[in-house]
């Protein structure tokens, strides 16, 4: 199940969950916005005209519904739509307890990109802002890092690494890395090549290495591979909505970052 509605952008999220998921699942949306609603019939989903935290229409449609994903623009709205799917299908008998996603970007209520809220009746809680910030955040953190991802409430951190043709490491072997136990080369995109590398397997220029570990074990792998770290990162942001205010949060605990906002409205930056 997915719901949607009141905000432009997060319809459009909401849309293309349903469009990816509607082949080989049963779909149904509810949407409170006509506009939104004419559109989702193109696909081969139910639309259900109405509020999705609204537990009279939860009622009726919840007792087969595996996932609830609320994607509306109001963080409060997704919640309350969790919080009541959870009442209902909880413990009720013959209904399965049905498993709810929220969106949610204020950070009163999220402090990590994916989280559980389980005492708030919401499984899964993401922040897509939040996820994006910290990607960059971990780009930023290595100069020669072209991609980061987190894993595992953070506890896991996946990073691409360019290794230029200057690179100190070119000709030698991955054992040459002698990485942290808790470390290790994942993957080698080499051309148009994904090789599962070996300890003898040479680095080559302008191969891109996949290293995945322990985060504090991965601090300043960027100078071990070949990278020449500034003394201080200059940074300058433009933009300070969302995004940019989980970006800018995250930069500012960098001792080496010296970070300048640009910012046409004072409200979003404030």
């Amino acid at each position: 199940m997915c719901y949607e509605g009141y905000n432009y952008r997060r319809r459009e999220v909401g849309y293309h969950i349903a469009k990816a998921l509607s082949p080989k699942n049963d779909v149904i949306i509810i949407e409170n916005a006509d506009e939104a609603s004419k559109r989702a019939d193109e696909l081969d989903v139910l639309v259900i005209e109405g509020n999705g935290a609204n537990a009279e229409i939860l009622s009726n449609i919840l007792q087969d519904t595996d996932l609830l994903v609320a994607v509306t623009g109001i963080d409060e709205v997704n919640i309350v739509a969790c919080m009541t799917a959870k009442l209902i299908t909880r413990g009720k008998p013959g209904w399965k307890e049905t498993k709810t996603i929220a969106r949610v970007s204020n950070p009163d209520y999220i402090d990590s990109p994916v989280t559980s809220r389980a005492q708030a009746g919401v499984d899964i809680m993401i922040c897509p802002e939040l996820s994006l910030a910290s990607e960059v955040a971990e780009i930023l953190s290595s100069p020669s890092a072209i991609s980061a991802e987190m894993f595992a409430d953070g506890k896991v951190r996946m990073t691409e690494y360019a290794i230029s043709p200057e690179s100190k490491l070119v000709g030698k072997q991955i054992q040459d890395l002698k990485l942290a136990d808790c470390c290790i080369v994942s993957a080698i995109f080499r051309k148009h090549e994904i090789i599962i590398p070996h300890g003898n397997d040479l680095i080559n220029a302008n191969d891109h290495m996949v290293v995945v570990g322990k985060p504090e074990a991965m601090e300043g792998l960027g100078s071990t591979l070949g990278s020449k770290i500034p003394h201080k990162n200059r940074i300058l942001l433009i933009g300070c909505g969302i995004v940019g205010f989980y970006l800018a949060k995250l930069i500012d605990k960098e001792e080496n970052a010296d970070l300048k906002i640009i910012e046409h409205s004072k409200k979003p930056a404030a």
